[in-house]
């Protein structure tokens, strides 16, 4: 692979892992429209949607009419399985990606 090959790729990898590590404000009409599109490619109805500032605040806003199971608090968010898996999979796709720079 040549040099200029290679600074592409990882040019094109730094702007991913960018986007996917940004804090800035969701364009919240394209990522609904996204998600809506999702479920409906595969039969599903989509969800509502609730934007709240953060996942922990998610906890204290939750819409009217959706239950909350009592074990889920705030200071439990280490333990849940999403967060642990979404970062098992950023380092798969780290290394995969850097795999093919090198």
């Amino acid at each position: 692979m040549s040099v200029l090959v290679q600074r592409e790729a990882a040019d094109i990898r730094e702007e991913w892992l960018g986007r996917a590590l940004s804090t800035l404000p969701a364009d919240r009409p394209a990522a609904e429209a996204a998600i809506s599109e999702l479920y409906r490619l595969i039969g599903v109805a989509p969800p509502r949607f609730h934007w709240v500032p953060s996942p922990v605040t998610a906890l204290t806003t939750v819409p009217p009419g959706i239950r909350t199971r009592p074990s889920e608090t705030a200071d439990q968010v280490s333990a849940w399985p999403l967060p642990s898996r979404f970062s098992s999979l950023m380092r798969q796709l780290c290394l995969a990606l850097d795999a093919q720079v090198r």
